[in-house]
């Protein structure tokens, strides 16, 4: 309990991070993402980050959180599954096969989802992976989920254009969160801890719903 509260202390401590470097938010400039690019970006990352123990995924879902982002979400999943698959390392479920099986099921995926359902959804379509998401004001961020335990396996961030504010400013802020459990790596080892789960974390305005958590998922 004592360390829990510790860590609460210096989560308090980083956001207070935010209060003396925010500045006017600069919103996407109503430019359209380019799918295609970010697919190959998204791709190299697959590839390149997850274990090599996992061959089967699914994009499951992408959330739009900033309306002002011009990106057509099925576009950019489907020229995801085809660059992946290109790589002849993973098998792919298609988005329509994926849709059709979420609504005989009547799961839906923008709703909460317990490991259970993660876990029949996962043999029904022969996947070990989900991947889903979020595209903010200048980055989408994806994560894959196992399966089998419900566990964040890989997480990346994306940038969407070329001012790249928000991205900037949170990174800069993960950077400190690392750096915060970096000095007590020893101790957390000591007591075992080796997940971290973050429920709420209040931010500006700027920032969109639960955008702060998602960059503190990939840093972790």
């Amino acid at each position: 309990m004592k360390r829990i509260r510790l860590f609460q202390f210096k989560l308090m401590l980083i956001s207070g991070f935010f209060i003396f470097v925010t500045t006017p938010e600069i919103k996407a400039q109503g430019k359209f993402v380019d799918n295609e690019g970010l697919a190959g970006r998204i791709s190299n990352s697959v590839h390149q980050k997850i274990d090599r123990r996992y061959n089967t995924m699914a994009i499951s879902r992408i959330r739009l959180k900033d309306k002002t982002v011009r990106i057509n979400i099925n576009e950019l999943i489907d020229y995801s599954n085809v660059k992946i698959v290109r790589g002849r390392r993973f098998r792919v479920t298609d988005r329509s096969k994926l849709q059709l099986l979420l609504k005989e099921q009547r799961i839906q995926l923008s709703e909460f989802v317990s490991p259970n359902e993660y876990r029949e959804l996962g043999m029904l379509l022969g996947v070990q992976l989900f991947i889903y998401g979020n595209v903010y004001s200048d980055a989408l961020v994806l994560k894959a989920l196992d399966v089998q335990n419900s566990q964040i396996i890989w997480a990346e961030t994306f940038t969407l254009f070329e001012q790249n504010q928000n991205y900037d400013l949170l990174n800069e802020f993960s950077g400190k969160l690392i750096e915060s459990f970096g000095q007590d790596a020893e101790q957390l080892k000591d007591e075992k801890i080796k997940k971290v789960s973050f429920w709420s974390v209040d931010s500006p305005r700027i920032f969109e719903n639960g955008e702060v958590m998602d960059y503190m998922t990939v840093a972790l």
